[in-house]
Parts: C-alpha cells; structure tokens; sequence
C-alpha cells in the first residue's frame, strides 16, 4: 500500500473509535515514529511503500490499544519515556506537579547545603519541559531528597532528577514489573515495539534526545539501598550529571517503620484515585489496556492510598519538608482532610491548567 491511501484509509477506519481529526492525527503520528516517514512525506514522497510493521501498528489502534503502547514511549516534561502495559501512560497534567516540585527544590537548594541553583526556567504555559537550572558546581554537598511513591514508569522521578540535578531521587512501586520500565528508562531509544517487544529500527531520537546517554546499574533489590551506577552525558559543562533515581519494590500502603534514605525534603505521588464506579465514564482504550492496579480504588474506601501517603510523610519527611499529590478532581475537599487529620500543615488544593482540582501540597513543620 502506498502511504497517501494508508493516511486517508487508516484515518477513515479509525473514526469509529476517535473523532475525525484525532484519528487523522494518530494515523500521521504512526507512520512518523512506527514507519519513519516525516509529517510531510503522504504529500511529497506520494509512491512511498508503506512497510509491514506500520500495517501491523495500525491493526492495533484499531483493536483500541493505545497509541503510546504501540509506538512504546510517551513524551513526558521535555523528555521520551518508555511506556509498555506494565505502566500507566504519563498524562500532560502530571507535569504540573514535576514543575512545582523541581520549583520547591530550587529553594531547598538555595537555602540548604546541597548544589545552589541560579536559575530556573520554565515554558510560559507554567509546565514543566526541559528545566536546567544552572548550578553552582564548586558546592559538593549532598543535595535534597525526594521520595516518588506509586512511581510507575518513573516519569516523575526520572524528570525531577533531570531537573534538579545533585538531587537524590527515590521511586516507590509494589509492581516489580512496573519497576522494570523505570529502571530501563534512557537505557536505549525509548521506540516503537512489536507486541513481541522488539523496537523498531525506524524510530530515530533527535539530537536533543541523543544528548542524553544512560546506562542503568543492574538489579536493585526490593527494598535493599543498593548503589546506582551509570554514565551520564550532560550538554551543559555547567551543570553536573544527574544521578540515577534509586528504585525500590514496596506496599506503599504498609508503611515501614524506616526507609531508606530518610528523611526526605519532598514527597510526591501520582497514586490510584478513580472510583470503581467511575469506570462507566472512561474511554475503552484506558480501561482495556492500562493497568487497573494502578488506576481504580474501591468506592468505600477511595482514600486508602492518600491515607497511606500522609503516614509516610509523617514518618519520613523532614521537619520543613514538604509533598505534593495528584488527586480525583471530585474529592478535593476529602483529599485535603486526610493530609490535616495527619497533623501536616499548610495543606492545599491546587488546580490543573484545566480548573479542576489536581493537586494536594502539604507541609510538616515538626
């Protein structure tokens, strides 16, 4: 097939699960990162053969699988993330939470031992992408730490990490699975994969993303502090290598009596928060294909995990520290009381780029 008849036919056949325009837009994406054409090519490069492995993509969109599991990544705060069904697929408003946390570690820094920063930059819709603040490298001490519960992919502490580096980041999952993806995030072109896992030669990462070169250490046990080893090529001289976050396996819902690297200056998580009965709501490709041990609590009992999280704060936060939390839009005012009824301090709500209430900070002052 040629590729102008696999753009009009592809998009046609998916109009029966998207809208018109998304599904012409999804079709463009997957011959872009699936069969390596470039956005233009259906209009100039007309005979261009469409190869089997772009078909066999398009077969699965039409089965509803998500596009980020077909192609294997999810572009996440300036950076490309490997997603596979292990992991829930990063969402555009999480970022809001990277930003706000890479900004409360720059005051961490300025005020505390660890590298100084100088400067912070972020776009001008208030998301974060691609933070590099600059850092006063002739300062070696230890810089702050932050504890990622729920962790999944890592796209969180991966990006903060990356956004604050001397930061000592920590991720959480009980999914030793999920675990897997974290750890091999930047390890090798993040690209598309068959359903046998194999990426694809025809995914290329642009330079930006070629500026990044990691190699993770091997196996870090389940709740062991093991040491994180790895090469880092940075693009700036002026700032200096991120370090690997540490990732361990545990029941975010047990909380230890000690952890470690406690205690921690910030604390974030992006845990399970949809209803059970929310699910009538949610598009088929979500609930088909993601993972539901990751995405539904039950309906009497929806605030198990924020229960959880305020303990671990309570426990592992620093005095002066502080945590942020993605929530369900709809108990936002529940969401706030658990964290109050924990003794934290300064709790509040704060909106996605949407309106809806998104997010819970909090603060524990002894």
């Amino acid at each position: 097939m040629l590729l102008p008849q696999f753009i009009r036919e592809g998009a046609a056949a998916l109009e029966a699960l998207y809208p018109p325009e998304e599904a012409r837009s999804l079709v463009l994406r997957l011959a872009v990162d699936v069969g390596g054409f470039e956005p233009y090519d259906y209009v100039v490069r007309p005979d261009a053969e469409v190869p089997e492995e772009l078909s066999n993509a398009l077969g699965r969109l039409l089965e509803g699988e998500p596009l980020q599991y077909v192609t294997g990544f999810q572009e996440f705060c300036g950076h490309r993330f490997r997603v596979t069904p292990d992991v829930l697929i990063p969402r555009p408003e999480t970022e809001m939470l990277v930003e706000t946390a890479v900004a409360r570690l720059s005051q961490v820094n300025d005020s505390g031992p660890g590298p100084k920063v100088l400067e912070l930059q972020s776009s001008d819709r208030g998301v974060f992408e691609g933070v590099r603040p600059l850092i006063d490298s002739s300062v070696h001490s230890p810089g702050p730490k932050v504890l990622d519960l729920c962790t999944g992919s890592g796209c969180i502490a991966w990006s903060i990490a990356l956004g604050v580096p001397g930061s000592e980041v920590t991720g959480v999952d009980i999914s030793e699975a999920a675990l897997a993806v974290a750890r091999a995030q930047f390890s090798g072109d993040s690209g598309y994969c068959s359903e046998e896992g194999e990426p694809s030669h025809a995914l290329r990462m642009t330079e930006e993303r070629r500026s990044l070169s990691f190699r993770p250490s091997e196996a870090t046990l389940s709740f062991r502090p093991g040491e994180a080893s790895g090469e880092i090529s940075f693009p700036r001289a002026d700032v200096p290598a991120p370090s690997m976050p540490r990732f361990l396996q545990a029941d975010v819902l047990s909380v230890p009596e000690t952890f470690p690297g406690a205690p921690f200056d910030v604390i974030t998580a992006d845990p399970p928060y949809i209803r059970e009965s929310e699910k009538t709501r949610m598009h088929r490709n979500v609930l088909e294909h993601e993972p539901e041990l990751a995405l539904f609590v039950p309906d009497e009992d929806p605030l198990l995990f924020y229960r959880a999280v305020a303990e671990w704060a309570r426990r592992f936060l620093k005095p002066g520290g502080w945590g942020i939390v993605e929530i369900n839009e709809e108990l936002g005012s529940q969401t706030r009381a658990v964290f109050e009824a924990a003794g934290l301090k300064n709790v509040k709500i704060e909106p996605d780029f949407f309106g809806k209430e998104r997010f819970v900070c909090f603060e524990k002052t002894a």
